[in-house]
């Protein structure tokens, strides 16, 4: 019993480079704030919409009813604000709580409205963990503000100090991150076997009715409907290939956790899985799509340590040829 102790012990609290972490913290920072900002305009429609519309869940749930127009407004602007400090790693003990609360207030925000976008599920979950977590250690503001302005009244105030050393935390909040990538899928999964067809999922007629209703859906509103719907509808057995691989990809997500290589094969398999809803039902997840939302899985400091390496010999000739000029 000690020694599996042990073993989970060393697997979930791995020493791990800063450099890790931060690398996360800037990627899905840039995407936070890009997202909130392209969606700023998703506020607006909520400013028009009638108060009974809104069922609060979440954070949202605080509210005794719709916001008043100038505060969603400044709500948008706040959380943008926030999430640039949160990328640069400045005031991290204040701004990075401060912009994983707000981020969360939102999203449940937009999501009272009688619809939730489970597509924001994960980018939540993920800039709710970096907040939270040591993720400014480097490649931010604060240990560079703590190094020029060495005064304990920096520490006071929230700017952290950072270390460029490898820490067990750092690597907590990496299996953190990559639980909350993998285990949404296996709740899909559990979801899927749990209703009316159970295992009998996976033949795929339920998989081609929810296409076909969703495309139908489409058509109603947006006119939008993907062609290669109508020209699979027909056929059985890519619906019974695509439920299979769609249960073995969510069920075997957590796989993902146990080895590098593990983790860089659910990426591709998954990225195939994204791209194929997209072009099936036209339902983007963008965080997954682009690929951010697995950067957990990627060693940065090895990336970046072998991007070192090729640009040594660029560096090397151009000290000389700026020695030469001078």
């Amino acid at each position: 019993m000690k020694r599996i102790v042990t073993v989970l012990d060393r697997w979930w609290f791995p020493v791990v480079s800063p450099t890790r972490l931060a690398v996360i913290r800037i990627l899905t920072g840039i995407f936070s704030v890009w997202y909130i900002s392209r969606r700023g305009q998703w506020l607006d429609p909520f400013e028009r919409k009638e108060a009974d519309l809104f069922d609060p869940i979440g954070l949202a749930t605080l509210l005794d009813g719709p916001l008043p127009p100038n505060t969603v407004e400044f709500l948008g602007i706040a959380t943008t604000v926030l999430g640039v400090m949160f990328i640069l790693g400045l005031w991290w003990r204040l701004v990075g709580p401060a912009f994983a609360a707000l981020f969360m207030f939102t999203l449940t925000y937009k999501n009272s409205w009688g619809m939730l976008f489970h597509t924001e599920n994960m980018l939540a979950l993920h800039v709710l963990v970096l907040g939270c977590m040591p993720s400014a250690n480097v490649f931010a503001l604060d240990p560079w503000i703590r190094k020029k302005w060495s005064t304990p009244l920096l520490g006071w105030l929230g700017f952290v100090r950072g270390t460029t050393e490898a820490h067990w935390k750092i690597g907590s909040a990496i299996r953190m991150l990559q639980l909350g990538t993998t285990l949404p899928y296996v709740v899909a999964g559990v979801a899927k076997i749990m209703g009316p067809a159970g295992w009998g999922w996976a033949i795929g007629s339920n998989l081609r009715d929810q296409v076909a209703m969703n495309g139908i859906w489409y058509a109603m509103t947006t006119r939008k409907v993907r062609e290669i719907t109508y020209y699979i509808y027909d056929y059985d057995w890519p619906w019974t290939v695509l439920a299979v691989v769609t249960l073995i990809v969510e069920f075997g997500a957590p796989l993902a956790m146990l080895h590098r290589r593990l983790g860089y094969f659910f990426i591709i398999t998954v990225l195939g899985l994204h791209w194929g809803i997209d072009i099936l039902m036209a339902i983007a997840f963008k965080y997954q799509m682009c690929g951010l939302a697995f950067a957990c899985f990627i060693e940065w400091e090895r990336v970046l340590g072998w991007v070192s390496r090729k640009l040594e010999p660029l560096r090397g000739r151009i000290g000389p040829a700026r020695k030469s000029s001078s």
